[in-house]
This record gives structure tokens, sequence and C-alpha cells, in this order.
């Protein structure tokens, strides 16, 4: 007797196992989606879509996995199975509203929101009254249809009124929720007895829904990275480009903050460096440096009688004169005004004063016009300092070639004057 009822029990867990097999499969898949869903959601950008994908796919797949009658095999719990089941199902238009207000936009976003907002309301109030023991879990099945009678449509009309307007994939999004809603709606009413028996394949139904929305989610998500590849790409031929323009004109300000605008000379600012590198440099290797300090004779006479136009066009005349005259390793500056500095590496005093002369002499042949009129000839005087014969320092050496320019300019201008104590 024993014997018998051992088979009997057998053959009924093998009868249970062949009818859950179906079930079981779908279910597990639909997990399994769940899972790969939500790590695409943790790690790539498009974290809606995907985390949409996987609480629709959990929910499908632990909802199958409650209905089937091998779920006693697995945790002997008949209430909260039915408990779990329910609140699967009832989250399907949790998960499909937050599928599609994922992709849609404008007013049919806003109300497809509130919709499954609504949803889950009516999920956490009826779920949570039933572990209260105020209502019995079979009662909010009838009020669940009935919202989801509602809605389901609503939700596929919102998705279906801009369809023309769609991308590719939102087009596929909607195509694939407009098969799988009859499914669901079917299986509703052939639960309430408003429509015959007949066995409705909502577990093919919401794996078919599920794959097609993995599918469309990696296509949007890899069109998606090659966008991003491509937008990245441009912003750093973009960044490339723009440090390039940017280093230019650094290279642009620093060449204006150390040139005088007027003549292109070195000016104030770039000479007081100049000077400081050379006598550095004439220290470490044991050479001279001389410091011209030129001035031009009676210049304001020429600003008074033919304009500063006038007087401008001679200086930048004046600027190629002393550039064309002196080596390619002196520096030749505008210190301000009328007033030139010439620097002139490893030149002594006696060498300094012969170029100081022979520069008075080619400026005395010279004669300066400006616009169809001859302005006459034009004189300068010069002052002479040489380190380290006259002095130390850089200040000291600037000072001194001022100092012997004044002397110049009181011994009645048009003459070098060498520095001395």
């Amino acid at each position: 007797m024993g014997e018998v009822h051992l088979t009997d029990r057998i053959d009924v867990l093998k009868q249970m196992i062949k009818r859950s097999a179906k079930d079981l499969t779908v279910g597990a898949f639909s997990l399994l989606l769940a899972i790969l869903a939500a790590v695409f959601a943790l790690m790539g950008p498009d974290r809606r879509g995907f985390g949409a994908v996987a609480l629709f796919a959990s929910s499908s797949g632990l909802m199958l996995l409650a209905e089937t009658p091998a779920r006693q095999l697995l945790v002997e719990a008949a209430l909260g199975w039915d408990i779990l089941r329910a609140a699967s199902y009832y989250m399907l238009p949790v998960a499909m509203g937050l599928l599609l207000s994922a992709w849609l936009d404008g007013a049919p976003r806003r109300w497809v929101s509130w919709l499954w907002k609504l949803h889950l309301a009516y999920l956490v109030g009826a779920i949570g009254l039933v572990y209260a023991g105020v209502i019995s879990l079979s009662l909010t099945f009838p009020v669940f249809d009935l919202l989801l009678a509602l809605t389901l449509p609503l939700m596929l009309l919102l998705a279906l009124v801009r369809f023309r307007r769609l991308g590719i994939e939102q087009r596929l999004l909607v195509l694939s929720f407009t098969f799988f809603a009859p499914l669901l709606f079917a299986d509703m009413l052939v639960a309430h007895g408003f429509a015959a028996w007949r066995s409705v394949p909502l577990s093919y139904g919401s794996l078919g829904f599920t794959l097609a929305i993995a599918v469309v989610s990696l296509w949007h998500y890899r069109r998606t990275q090659q966008q991003l590849t491509l937008a990245n790409q441009t912003l750093e031929d973009k960044v490339a480009l723009r440090t390039a323009e940017l280093d230019h004109l650094v290279h642009k300000l620093e060449g204006l903050s150390l040139q005088d605008s007027l003549t292109g000379l070195s000016n104030r600012r770039h000479l007081d460096s100049l000077l400081g590198h050379e006598v550095q440099r004439a220290e470490r290797q044991g050479t001279q440096l001389a410091v011209l300090m030129l001035d031009l004779d009676y210049f304001k006479r020429i600003n008074d009688t033919f304009g500063h136009a006038a007087g401008d066009a001679v200086l930048v005349d004046i600027a190629e004169f002393l550039k064309s005259s002196f080596r390619s390793i002196d520096a030749v500056c505008r210190l301000g005004g009328e007033e030139f500095v010439v620097l002139l590496p490893g030149i002594s005093v006696s060498d300094a004063s012969e170029r100081a002369r022979r520069l008075i002499a080619e400026l005395h042949a010279k004669s300066f016009h400006f616009e169809g009129q001859t302005l006459g000839s034009i004189t300068l005087s010069c002052g002479i300092a040489v380190y380290p014969n006259h002095a130390q320092t850089s200040a000291q050496l600037l000072q001194y070639a001022d100092e012997a320019l004044y002397q110049a300019k009181r011994a009645g201008r048009d003459r070098y004057v060498v520095w001395s104590d």
C-alpha cells in the first residue's frame, strides 16, 4: 500500500514539474534578462530605460514563477507566493509606463507618467492593506483589473498618438507594446469570465516583449555610444584647435607685451629683462657689455611743425635705421618717446665709442620725408656706459648711460659721451 502511495506521489510531482516547465523556463529567462538589464542600468548612460526593462522583466519573471504549480517545491509559503504573484502582476503597468515615459516626450510622456504613478500607488496601497489584514488579497484583483482596463488602452493610445514623429527605436517600442497589451487584456478578460476560456500565451508574450525592449534598448545604447564617441572626438578636435588658437594668442600677447606697438622694437619691459640677462651672461663669461642710451635732438619741433603723424613716421624710420646699423646679436629697444637703448654684448668702451661716432655720422647723411614733405635731417645724442668698467649691476649700467646722455645734451647735443665719475 505504501509503495502505491509513493508511486502516486512521484507521478503527481512529475506531472507538476511537467506543467510548470514552460513557465519556469520563461520565468528564469526573464529574470536573467532582468539581471542583465540591471547591470546595463548601473553601468550605461541610459539608466532609466534599462532600469524599466529590468523592472518589467523581473516582474513578469516573478509573476510566472509564483503562478507555477511547482512553486511549493521551492518554498512552502502559499500566501507569500500569492502576494508575490499579485505584486508582480500589479507592477507590470508600472514598468510599461516607465518604459514608455522614458522614450516619449511632451504631453504623452506626462500622461503616461501620471498613469504609472497611479498604478504604483495602487500596488503599495493594496499590498499594504493585505499585509495589515484589512482586506483579502482576492479582493484586490477585480479593482486592479478594472483600473488596468481603463489605463492600458489609454497608454496604448498615448503611445500611438505621435507614432509618425517617433524615431525608429521609439516606433519599435510602441509596436512591441501594441502586440503585448492585447495579450494582457485578453488574459484579464478570460480570468474574469468575460471571454471563453482558452490558453492565452501571456508568458511568451511577456518574454517576447522583454526581448524586443531589450534589443531596442541595446540598439539605442550602441547608437548612443557611437554618437558619444563621435561627440568626444569632435570635442577633442575642438579642444585641440582651441588650445592651439589660445597658444598662438598667448604667444602673440606675450610678443605684444614685450614689443613697442609703433616701431616693433623691444619695449621698456623687455629691455629690463634683456639687460639683466645680458649682465649675468657677461659676468659668467667674463666679457663686457656696452649700453648706448640715444635721444633724438629737438624732436618736439617735428611734432609741433609737421604733426604727430609725421613724428610717428620719423620714429619708425629711426627704428629701421638703428636695426640696420647694429649686429643681429645686439638688442635695439625703444625706451619711450624719442629715447632708444642699444645693448652691445662683448663690446669694449673704445668699440662702443666708435659705434656711436659712426651712427651719428650716418644719421647726418639721412634725410626724412613724410607725405611728400621734406622733414630735413635729424641728429641724436648718445650716452655710453660699459659693464664692468663703469657699473656692476644692470640698474647702475642703465643709470650711468642715462647720465652720460644728459652730459651729451648739455654739451651741445649731436654727440656721444662716455660716462665717467
